[in-house]
């Protein structure tokens, strides 16, 4: 089959098929670089078209020889086989990308559940047991309840005890040991919460990952003084699960870092 065509004035084919009207005139190696020139924008998608519309008639030899359909379906070959190539590595990144996500979403999810790194022979948050008596404690801890209850809820209702922690096992965050100092118990007497010190300080930056890895996720940051001026890096959240009230925090003053977590049924408070 041939095409052919005058070889003055403006090209049609050209223009709209460009390098595969040139690798189909013998022209293969030029069809390639122009093919290679329309992926840049703009180049590509304008001037390359114009280009090959003023000049194929002037450069290619139609009229004088056989359209060759077999190269020029082989160029597209080659621009098949290329995007098909660049779409393969996009697909592995973005599965490297998604099988990463879910690596850390799990190991989130596994912070969220124990919340610290766990040791042999050491006590750990993982060890408190929300929901369960106080007695889970028994050789672990030494808990004191003290003479006025604490205030938990943010209606000032007295919803959870305190505890005071006397003497404990310590609990270890990365190379960080802390000590447990209050455990929270809700109207039932289960434990509800607990308050965890570390004699540390840390960067901002280091004080959010603290946070990703105790609680899975980044909680709300915010910078705050005390009436005596001293200011706090705090990262907290206190949100409704349901009829539940869940308060969870991170704060460090000059002392150090406190990990805290309170969760109670809203629907117990007391009149």
């Amino acid at each position: 089959m041939e095409i052919t065509e005058t070889k003055k004035g403006w090209s049609w084919l050209g223009f709209f098929f460009g390098p595969y009207y040139y690798a189909g005139y013998g022209l293969f190696k030029k069809g390639l670089i122009l093919g290679f020139i329309s992926i840049i924008p703009i180049i590509g998608y304008i001037a390359i078209p114009i280009y090959c519309g003023i000049n194929a008639k002037k450069e290619l030899p139609t009229g004088e020889r056989p359209f060759d359909w077999k190269s020029s379906f082989g160029l597209l070959g080659v621009f098949v086989a290329i995007v098909l190539v660049f779409a393969t590595i996009a697909t592995i990144v973005e599965m490297q990308k998604e099988d990463k996500h879910a690596a850390e979403t799990n190991e989130a999810t596994m912070a969220a559940n124990s919340p610290v790194n766990t040791n042999n022979n050491e006590f750990t948050i993982s060890s408190i047991k929300i929901g369960k008596p106080l007695s889970q404690f028994d050789g672990i801890l030494k808990c004191e309840l003290t003479e006025s209850p604490a205030i938990a809820s943010k209606s000032g209702k007295t919803v959870v005890a305190q505890c005071r922690v006397d003497e404990s096992k310590a609990v270890h965050w990365n190379d960080f040991i802390g000590q447990p100092h209050e455990i929270y118990l809700d109207s039932a007497g289960n434990v509800c919460g607990f308050a965890i010190f570390f004699d540390v300080r840390l960067s901002s930056k280091d004080l959010a990952y603290m946070s990703r890895d105790i609680y899975g996720e980044e909680l709300p940051y915010r910078k705050t003084r005390t009436w005596g001026g001293e200011e706090l890096d705090a990262f907290e959240q206190t949100r409704a699960i349901g009829q539940m009230e869940e308060t969870r925090k991170l704060i460090q003053n000059s002392k150090g870092i406190s990990a805290v977590y309170v969760i109670f049924n809203k629907a117990e408070e007391e009149q």
